[in-house]
């Protein structure tokens, strides 16, 4: 593999098969011994030069040690067998080698190359953007929380909404921090139980019922946090 490497021949892999075999690697219980063998043989910076952002290679080790750590796809493993969550997990990996902001460019230098699929690429964009905001949730109002939701596309797309979600969790959970799914789960029920149908019967119409709409979620979503009377 390391002759592979010297001669160039990593240079010129069809790029269908570049990601066939991370797809793979993503789908193992153990998806960063992938990245280390890589390392391990120079083909990191070759292949994923989005992770490396350090020299993890080392001529005098074969599987370069424990120098590449990927926490957020190893805690997405116990959560997902999902391969665009997982994908979206080493997405936020790839971002925190990069401290400097740049992970979102380099995201899409890896979709491009790859030819990655609009599912992986989409979720993981989605994951960059907002997942602090997300994690963040218990702490914003109920009308900020709603904006939100709106901006994740969630009340079209609940499915890819439940899947960022399990990004967030990884990544929360690498950075032993909380990430309350639950209760994002919860303000999304909650908004989407307002009916324009309820509001059309009042004899509201057009512009009405869309500001009628907004008021009501909102207030459905400020009504979680209100302590249950018995």
């Amino acid at each position: 593999m390391r002759r592979m490497v010297e001669n160039g021949e990593a240079d010129h892999l069809v790029a269908e098969r570049v990601w066939a075999e991370l797809v793979k690697a993503l789908d193992t219980q153990t998806p960063a011994r992938f990245f280390k063998v890589l390392a391990g043989c120079g083909a990191l910076g070759v292949l994923f030069p989005e992770l490396a952002a350090a020299d993890y290679s080392d001529p005098e080790n074969s599987h370069a040690g424990d120098s590449i750590a990927l926490p957020v796809l190893q805690q997405a493993v116990t959560l997902s067998s999902n391969t665009a969550v997982r994908f979206a997990a080493l997405a936020c990996d790839m971002d925190n080698v990069h401290p400097d902001g740049s992970g979102d460019d380099a995201l899409a230098s890896l979709c491009t190359r790859f030819k990655v699929p609009n599912a992986c690429r989409d979720l993981a964009r989605l994951a960059l953007q907002q997942r602090r905001r997300l994690q963040a949730a218990t702490r914003l109002s109920a009308e900020v929380l709603l904006e939100l939701l709106h901006s994740v596309d969630a009340f079209r797309r609940p499915e890819r909404f439940s899947e960022l979600l399990e990004v967030c969790a990884a990544d929360a959970a690498a950075a032993k921090c909380e990430c309350n799914s639950g209760y994002l789960m919860q303000a999304l029920a909650a908004a989407r139980s307002v009916s324009a149908d309820d509001l059309q019967q009042q004899g509201l119409n057009g512009k009405e019922i869309g500001k009628a709409i907004q008021q009501r979620r909102i207030e459905a979503i400020e009504r979680l946090s209100q302590p249950t009377i018995r």
